[in-house]
């Protein structure tokens, strides 16, 4: 019998109970690289990328996360980073 996606999910992340735990920084990295390299994606953080290129909704998701970061006024330094002078002759 096959687990529905919901179990499967929940079942790995019981085997793994801090895997969510400390997200920031590189901590977070090296847990989100072992979860590519759990889904099959290579080992190292060259899966991060795999699973990027293999993942377009992913990356939309990042897009979405940094657009709304940068209308939070605690990350005006991504504000100031994006100014779109700067960028308009990059052909986007």
């Amino acid at each position: 019998m096959t687990k529905d996606i919901d179990e499967l999910f929940d079942a790995y992340f019981q085997t793994l109970p801090h895997l969510l735990d400390h997200t920031e920084g590189w901590c977070g990295l090296n847990k989100f690289e072992k979860l590519c390299t759990d889904l099959g994606y290579g080992t190292g953080m060259p899966c991060i990328l795999n699973f990027l290129a293999d993942n377009p909704r992913a990356i939309e998701m990042l897009f979405a996360f940094i657009r709304n970061g940068v209308c939070d006024p605690y990350n005006m330094s991504w504000a100031e980073a994006l100014n779109l002078e700067r960028f308009q002759d990059d052909g986007f």
